[in-house]
């Protein structure tokens, strides 16, 4: 196994452990690693460590999806299969509703440790600005976000959840 290989399976391993709900995660390890291994390869796309955590900036936000999707299409494919009549999935993929994509944007950011500054030492590593997020309206991360600069930039429906695009600049 290639080193970069190896660093794709590792980084989704850990993705995997830290945010297991998410769409990503639930299309399993083997597509993970594949959305890694396009992650290293790509150009318009950046990982940032810090110890236990990972934040993963795209400089494309526009065509993120839609790249990540063409440049992993068999594996995307195979793990989709049993996902398709799953309702998040149905409602990510044929929602025909518009959001918003400036970039730089955060793709991603995770951490295997929660708690222990991680994730806000990350955000001072990216040191780009304007830097925007998308996140789930009232959640968890959002008050992360805020905590660390971050500003309300637009509140949007999509797939049938209300989500907000936060702004540091």
């Amino acid at each position: 196994m290639s080193k970069t290989n190896e660093c794709a399976r590792k980084l989704a391993i850990s993705h995997l452990n830290s945010l297991p709900d998410d769409i990503l995660p639930s299309l399993g390890l083997r597509y993970l690693t594949r959305f890694y291994q396009f992650i290293y390869a790509s150009a318009s796309e950046e990982i940032i460590n810090y110890k236990s955590a990972r934040c993963i900036i795209t400089y494309r936000a526009d065509s993120f999806w839609r790249r990540v999707i063409i440049k992993t299409f068999p594996s995307f494919i195979m793990a989709m299969l049993p996902k398709i009549f799953e309702k998040q999935f149905r409602n990510c993929l044929w929602s025909n509703k518009k959001h918003p994509n400036p970039s730089p944007q955060i793709a991603f950011m995770f951490s295997t440790k929660k708690g222990k500054g991680h994730g806000s030492e990350l955000l001072r590593r990216c040191n780009l600005s304007p830097l925007y997020v998308k996140t789930i309206k009232g959640g968890r991360a959002e008050q992360f976000y805020k905590k660390n600069g971050f500003n309300e930039y637009e509140v949007f429906e999509y797939a049938k959840r209300t989500y907000a695009m936060l702004v540091k600049n």
